[in-house]
């Protein structure tokens, strides 16, 4: 339906289960803007007429925008054309490179714009048309400088770079002649210089790569520095390692670590990949592309990281690829549906709706295609919510088995760490799970497997992750039995990538012939510290679960150091081979809160629930206050049903909130339901409460919680 809007009657509800990273399920509601386009190219978002909503631009044979009327989804309204009717034009009509910016500094959207022709005797030159009035109904049009002639414009970029009020302009010429910074001279309308500051094709975006303030041009597999002075040749360029010519480009932190990373892929070819800085790591994200066109980084499931955006334009899709670990090492593709069987050629991102969430909008570039928009659906309804008092199970279906763990949070995703303790099977693995809000949870590897090395043994549990920033190791930490030894050691296993399989290192006694019980690991900053109930030897025989301790690790974290403190001794005396009920300590854990140090534990009560006690101390050395108990609310002598595990802080934008997170053997005992109990800890004057509740929510970005109502 040419000349006129048409919009789809039943939209396609696009309804990506998404896995890993995205808060629950990620809806995008696919729509068809117009059909009918000549022969578009570049499509772009601004607030065209200054009423406050996102409309679109689009350059075809003329250059249109289309104006967001408002609504959701927004009804829109194609513009007359943007550009004059030029007499003497010849050769191919249309336009490329078209962006927005403000040129005049008046605070309106005005458009540039490379002519696909040869135009009032210039060949191809680009121009910009200025927003008369900041209506988009009537526009002039201004010529930049003829040094621009000669070939197409294959993209312009906008920035105020020299702070004069003004956008300034990147534009790049197709066949690889030059990049150019143009800027007004003394804020003429029509009087403008150009610096060819580098040299590239493919590819073009703007990034500060350096972090200076600045912004820098990406352009091809390399970076153009922007110098105190932009106006001159010749910006210092930076290629971007193990990266090859001829790509599209992104760039930005995708690994949460401080440094840009950058995304490229092959200009209509097959790979997209992403370098992560700043040691150059290569990590592919597609390999069977049909002509990869567009790049693009944004956070579509509102999980803080950033996820990726491609299109095929020789038959094929539109792609999100999902940051699945927040880190850019595993990504996970999704499928967008196109008007166009060819796929779309550029697409961009915007708020179209208002609504806070980042939308998609694009065109294949063939003629009579349409102009098309997804708008993020993202629902937060259940999302990050716990229900207590059942089986848990992962985003496949399937049953977890995590007990006697640990959980570490790396960006914005936790993993969790534990073994399966399913009733009369000794080890056969530890599990890794992930989560991005602590309800949905992806399991990711049975990090250690019953194989090799392990194969010897007969147990291993209680296993702790710490990551050593020095050796860019992830360090997992458990307790290993064996027929080989007496009682527990300590093993060490390494790996470089969290969720990976773990390298076995070595079987420990953390301190001569002295065998552990339970145990866990503490981090506070570059030290990291084994947590453990300690056996005694006395006379030569060995008395079981005999104390508390701390020791602090070596500096790779892969051995025992020295010992910082023991304490929390059996005073009953009990000498029986394997006490079960004196006044020692199993299942202890500690977390620092506002500068006090607090130690949890359980009783020795095999798999059954027990209270929870506490003791703090200002220092790990000590002195450590008496065990006192853990206050409930209601009222419970067991903990609600469970066994004291570990505490994981939540800290978030506004607050942080400290989540006990409890083991229900009821796989063991037959006494409740569920095998996994999480509770938030709340502080009164300096003193942690536990407070039940069947449902609860908490939102990981702030670190707030709330209860929730139960049905009847």
């Amino acid at each position: 339906m040419k000349g006129a809007v048409k919009r789809l009657g039943v939209c396609l509800l696009l309804c990506l289960m998404l896995a890993g990273s995205f808060c629950g399920a990620v809806e995008f509601d696919h729509q068809v803007i117009y059909v009918g386009l000549d022969n578009p190219d570049d499509v772009v978002n601004g607030d065209i007429n200054g009423d406050g909503l996102m409309d679109i631009l689009c350059s075809e044979g003329n250059i249109h925008w289309f104006e967001n009327l408002g609504g959701d989804p927004p009804e829109w309204r194609r513009s007359d054309p943007v550009a004059p009717t030029y007499p003497d034009w010849s050769g191919e009509k249309g336009y490329m490179a078209v962006w927005v910016g403000d040129f005049d500094g008046d605070r309106d959207t005005d458009i540039v714009a490379g002519a696909k022709g040869k135009v009032n005797g210039k060949d191809r030159p680009v121009l910009w048309f200025e927003n008369l009035a900041g209506s988009g109904r009537k526009w002039k049009d201004h010529w930049l400088p003829e040094v621009l002639c000669g070939d197409h414009h294959d993209h312009s970029r906008t920035h105020d770079f020299d702070g004069d009020g003004c956008d300034e302009i990147i534009t790049q010429k197709y066949h690889g002649g030059g990049v150019y910074y143009l800027a007004a001279v003394d804020g003429s309308r029509d009087h403008w210089k150009a610096w060819k500051i580098g040299v590239g094709r493919a590819g073009m975006s703007l990034c500060d790569v350096n972090g200076d303030g600045r912004m820098d041009v990406l352009i091809d597999n390399s970076w153009l520095e922007n110098p105190a002075d932009q106006a001159r040749e010749n910006w210092p360029v930076h290629p971007v390692p193990h990266s090859q010519k001829n790509v599209k480009n992104a760039a930005g932190d995708i690994n949460g670590d401080g440094f840009t990373d950058f995304a490229h892929a092959e200009e209509e070819g097959n790979d997209c990949y992403v370098i992560l800085s700043p040691n150059g790591e290569r990590v592919t994200v597609k390999t069977d592309g049909k002509g990869l066109h567009t790049m693009r980084l944004e956070d579509f499931d509102g999980d803080a990281d950033l996820d990726l955006l491609t299109a095929d334009i020789h038959g094929g899709h539109a792609y999100i690829f999902e940051n699945a670990d927040g880190k850019g090492t595993r990504w996970t593709q999704h499928d967008l549906a196109t008007w166009s069987r060819e796929g779309s050629h550029n697409l961009w991102t915007a708020d179209l709706n208002g609504d806070g969430l980042t939308d998609i909008f694009g065109k294949h570039y063939s003629n009579g295609s349409a102009l098309e928009m997804w708008l993020n659906r993202t629902s937060q309804t259940e999302a990050g919510t716990i229900h207590n008092g059942t089986v848990w199970r992962d985003r496949s279906g399937t049953e977890i088995w995590c007990n006697g763990g640990h959980m570490i949070r790396e960006s914005d995703t936790f993993y969790w760490v534990g073994y399966e303790t399913r009733p009369r099977i000794g080890f056969q693995n530890i599990k890794l799970y992930s989560s991005t809000n602590l309800a949905d949870w992806e399991f990711e590897n049975d990090i250690l497997r019953k194989e090799g090395p392990t194969s010897i043994l007969g147990w291993a549990g209680r296993p702790g992750i710490v990551c050593n920033r020095a050796t860019k190791q992830y360090i997992l930490i458990f307790e290993a039995d064996s027929q080989q030894w007496e009682r527990h050691k300590v093993g060490f296993a390494r790996c470089d990538v969290v969720d990976r399989d773990y390298e076995l290192v070595r079987y420990v006694y953390p301190e001569g012939e002295r065998s552990t019980g339970d145990q866990s690991v503490y981090q506070e900053r570059d030290d990291a510290y084994l947590v453990c109930t300690l056996d005694k030897i006395i006379d030569g025989r060995r008395y079981l679960n005999q104390s508390l301790a701390i020791f602090k690790l070596t500096p790779d974290y892969l051995g025992i150091a020295e010992k910082v403190y023991e304490g929390f001794d059996n005073v009953n005396g009990d000498r029986s081979r394997n006490p079960r009920h004196h006044t020692s300590r199993e299942a202890s854990h500690i977390i620092k809160v506002d500068g006090v140090y607090y130690w949890f534990s359980s009783g020795l009560q095999g798999w059954r629930s027990t209270q929870t006690m506490y003791a703090t101390a200002d220092a790990l050395a000590g002195p450590w206050s008496d065990l006192r108990p853990l206050p409930t609310e209601p009222a419970s002598a067991d903990s609600f049903n469970t066994q004291h595990d570990f505490v994981i802080p939540v800290t978030g934008t506004e607050r942080t909130t400290y989540v006990y997170v409890g083991d229900r053997y009821s796989q063991h005992h037959e006494q409740g339901v569920g095998r996994n109990v999480f509770l938030p800890l709340v502080w009164e004057d300096g003193d942690p409460k536990l407070e039940w509740h069947a449902k609860w929510s908490i939102d990981t970005r702030t670190g707030c919680w709330s209860s929730m109502p139960t049905e009847d």
